[in-house]
Order: C-alpha cells, then sequence, then structure tokens
C-alpha cells in the first residue's frame, strides 16, 4: 500500500492499494500539500484534482493527466516525461516550480503558468497554446519546437532560451524580456506576434541575425536599429 502524505504535517491524505500510483485515477481528489516525490505517475489521472503546494519532485510522468487540476505553487523539479508527456491543458499553475525538468511533448494548452519558473527545463516541442505565462521565467530554457501560439508572455523572461523553431504567431509581448537568445532569429511567427507595450531586447539578441521588422517596431526597438546601423554597427549574420 502507498500512503501519501502531506509534506508540512505528515498527515495520511491517500491511502492506495498496490506498490505504485501508475494507472490510478485520482480525478478530483483533494491532495493540496501532497508529497508525490520520486513516484512513478505514468497513465494517471489527476484531471480537476486539488494539488496546492504539491511536492513532486523527481516524479515520472508518462501519459498523465492533470486537465483543469489546481497545482497552484506546486514543484515539479528534476521531473521525467517520458514519451507520453504531460497534458496540463487548462490547469491552474500560477507560481509552479518545473525548474531542472524534462518536459518535451508535454501539454499546457490554456493553463495558468503565472509566474512559473521554467529554468533550465527541456521544453522541446511543449504545447503552450493560449497559455497565460506572464511573469514567467524561461532562463536557459530549451524551446526548440515549442508551441507558444496565443501565450501571453507580459513580464516574461526569456534569458539564454534556446528558441530554434519555436512559436510565436499571435503570442502576445509586453514588458517581456528576451536577453541572450541569438536563435530568437530562428523562431517562427514573430511578424504576427501582438504587443501591448514596448519589451526590452539585447544588443547581442539584436545582433546575431534579422529579426522581422514588425516584431522589432512591436517591441519598441526600431528606433534603436536605425540607429545602430546609422552609427555603422553591422548586423551579424
Amino acid at each position: 500500500m502507498i500512503e501519501v502524505r502531506h509534506h508540512g504535517t505528515g498527515e495520511v491524505l491517500l491511502r492506495h492499494e498496490g506498490d505504485t500510483l501508475a494507472g490510478a485515477d485520482l480525478s478530483g481528489r483533494v491532495l493540496a500539500y501532497a508529497d508525490l516525490s520520486g513516484l512513478d505517475l505514468s497513465g494517471a489521472s489527476f484531471s480537476g484534482a486539488t494539488l496546492t503546494e504539491a511536492q513532486m519532485l523527481g516524479v515520472t510522468l508518462d501519459s498523465t493527466v492533470f486537465r483543469k487540476a489546481n497545482l497552484s505553487r506546486a514543484a515539479f523539479k528534476l521531473t521525467d516525461a517520458k514519451a507520453g508527456g504531460a497534458d496540463f491543458s487548462d490547469a491552474t499553475l500560477p507560481r509552479a516550480d518545473f525548474s531542472h525538468t524534462n518536459l518535451g511533448g508535454c501539454r499546457f494548452t490554456g493553463a495558468d503558468l503565472t509566474g512559473a519558473e521554467f529554468s533550465h527545463a527541456g521544453c522541446e516541442e511543449t504545447q503552450f497554446q493560449g497559455a497565460n505565462l506572464s511573469g514567467a521565467c524561461f532562463r536557459r530554457t530549451r524551446l526548440v519546437g515549442a508551441v507558444l501560439t496565443h501565450a501571453d508572455l507580459n513580464w516574461a523572461v526569456l534569458y539564454e532560451a534556446e528558441l530554434a523553431g519555436t512559436r510565436f504567431d499571435r503570442a502576445i509581448f509586453g514588458r517581456t524580456v528576451l536577453a541572450a537568445c541569438p536563435s530568437l532569429h530562428r523562431a517562427l511567427g514573430l511578424e504576427d506576434a501582438s504587443h501591448i507595450s514596448p519589451s526590452s531586447l539585447d544588443l547581442s539578441t539584436l545582433l546575431a541575425g534579422p529579426l522581422p521588422a514588425d516584431f522589432l517596431e512591436g517591441i519598441g526597438a526600431a528606433e534603436a536599429l536605425v540607429a545602430l546601423r546609422r552609427n555603422g554597427v553591422p548586423q551579424e549574420a
């Protein structure tokens, strides 16, 4: 039998017959502050569950479902998503910690990821369509092939992120920080992004490769680029 305990008080929150939670149906369960660290959650369903501030350090995700679950401030550090990934569509995940995780192929469509932490995470081909990523941090995050179509990137930070093939069609920028991201020019859909206020773009990213004129105008960098060219500073190939 597996006992899932409150990570602060040690109170037993769940007793589950068997030696694994793989394939378990825990939809709608209240497991706030649960410690699920190190468990294999492959094929498990937490749809609509309450997992506020749950500890899921180093769990295994493979076809795991968290649709519409409340995972506010949950910690997934060192989590490994296998080929089946995990479905976080429409989940509530403000200030969740996904740092140092492998989230390749996971789905966060329509999820609330306000202030979420993705530093050093592998998010290759991860789906963020329509997600609220306001204030999220992508520091040294691998976003190659990720889809951020219609995602809200207000106040988000992308620092040393790998962005080759990342889709930004109709993503919303505003006070967004783009720094030390030399592969930004290899991202897709930048010309179709929306801008509600200026953003920050550092010189190394600006000069790493050609960026769409509409994007530069939207983030407020077009005048700076004109000034650089006027002063004889060339763009790098």
